[in-house]
């Protein structure tokens, strides 16, 4: 007998511990403290039941659709049984995410069907209260408010995703956060029914569903800026402590003439520009000109590996998953060119190669090795930025007459293979060149 107590005390000790775990950091106050409670008592039973998740969505979908068909007719008594049956199917709704993390039922499908039928729920409970402003007084005026409050409440919901994102990155596990929400949403419907105020609830809606939304855009755009520095900052760490000594100089060299070339340039350029080379920095990852037969193999492991570290910095940072396959594209890219954005990339990294790295690159090789890597530099490089190529001098006068004659030389070559290089640029964008330098200690514009 006492053991038969035992056992039911621990079964109901292991039921509330894995109730108490359905509750979620993203929760609303209104589900938080009064939605939830009553949702895991009513799961608790629904456990011993057949029904599945996707039945009690579509259940608390039918409550909240009933409830507008209430609003749709005149007088208080049915605008306060529409708002009981808003609060009711509110309160079921969680039911649904429950059994299936009890269940192990949880689907993609699942959840997205229970946020479409949310949304189709939404627009009829705030059309219902419009439509019952109306309906006493005439004007149409209600119609744009109410258009505003549902507007503004799918966007609440469409931001709610990378809003609670960040916030679950920004804070400890388990930790809550304010968030208003379709229960606080749901909750003012029902309490301002009650008392008979739908034209002050639907304003109040209105309000607060597209404050909150500009509130979150301010929110995610800062979080976004800081991450991005962040970024900026680490790439910055990991390239000033190369063992290649130009390789900081030429990190910000390639951004300054990406933004020469193009003022406007996008954030993926910018931290393309500055990060391309980020492998070479770390020697651990290092890839090594003696690993690879030729010399576009090691460029194109070098291009590969870099767009890899780089990616591994930004998921680092919360750097959402478009920006960093954007970025990641064009490093890979930088070595070639391919579109005009990784056209841009690689003249920006090929100028400022002929610009700052090339003294260095000739004191560790000699002259037929940088012979070699002028010739495949100049190959690389569209028409027009050739004459920018042409006018850079070195206080080593070897090298600079190593660098006209390797011009002369390819020029030579690319007239009899390609003779439209004369008459037009093959990179797709043109800028206007004057005689002022982009300042580095190794060469300068004549």
């Amino acid at each position: 007998m006492a053991r038969n107590s035992i056992l039911k005390f621990q079964y109901r000790e292991a039921e509330n511990r894995l109730l108490a775990g359905l509750r979620k950091n993203t929760d609303g106050p209104v589900s938080r403290y009064l939605n939830r409670p009553i949702s895991l008592k009513i799961t608790k039973y629904l456990l011993k039941t057949s029904i599945t998740p996707n039945q009690i969505s579509f259940f608390s979908f039918m409550l909240a659709t009933v409830g507008a068909a209430f609003f749709f007719i005149d007088g208080y008594l049915y605008l306060a049984v529409g708002a009981v049956l808003a609060q009711v199917a509110s309160v079921v709704d969680g039911c649904d995410g429950e059994i299936a993390r009890l269940k192990f039922k949880i689907t993609g499908f699942g959840g997205w069907f229970d946020a479409v039928l949310d949304r189709y729920a939404d627009a009829f409970l705030l059309l219902g209260l419009t439509w019952h402003v109306w309906s006493a007084d005439g004007n149409f005026l209600v119609f744009f408010i109410g258009f505003m409050a549902i507007i503004g409440s799918f966007m609440n919901s469409y931001t709610a995703d990378k809003y609670d994102g960040l916030m679950k990155r920004k804070l400890d596990i388990g930790k809550q956060y304010f968030r208003v929400g379709r229960d606080v949403r749901v909750f003012i419907i029902f309490v301002g029914a009650l008392i008979n105020q739908p034209l002050s609830t639907l304003i109040f809606i209105a309000l607060l569903m597209n404050t909150e939304n500009v509130r979150r855009v301010v929110v995610l755009y800062k979080a976004e800026k800081n991450d991005i520095d962040r970024v900026i900052r680490r790439i910055e760490e990991i390239i000033g402590k190369s063992s290649v000594p130009e390789d900081p100089v030429h990190s910000r060299n390639t951004l300054e003439w990406l933004l020469k070339f193009k003022p406007d340039a996008d954030i993926a350029l910018r931290i393309a520009a500055l990060g391309h080379d980020t492998e070479r920095a770390l020697e651990h990852r290092k890839v090594k000109r003696r690993d690879y037969a030729d010399y576009d193999s090691f460029k194109e492991a070098h291009a590969e590996k870099s767009a890899k570290v780089l990616a591994g910095i930004m998921k680092e940072c919360n750097i959402h998953s478009e920006l960093i396959d954007d970025v990641v594209f064009l490093v890979r890219h930088h070595e070639t060119g391919g579109d005009p954005r990784a056209d841009l990339l690689r003249d920006a990294d090929s100028v400022s190669f002929f610009q700052v790295n090339l003294p260095f690159f000739y004191a560790r090789n000699g002259v037929e090795e940088t012979r070699m890597r002028c010739r495949w530099g100049l190959k690389r490089l569209s028409s027009e930025m050739e004459t920018v190529v042409e006018g850079f001098e070195y206080e080593n006068k070897e090298l600079s007459t190593l660098l006209e004659n390797s011009i002369a030389e390819y020029r030579g070559i690319s007239m009899v293979m390609h003779p439209e290089r004369n008459l037009q640029s093959d990179s797709g964008h043109h800028v206007e060149l004057s005689a002022t330098s982009v300042s580095t200690q190794n060469a300068h514009r004549v």
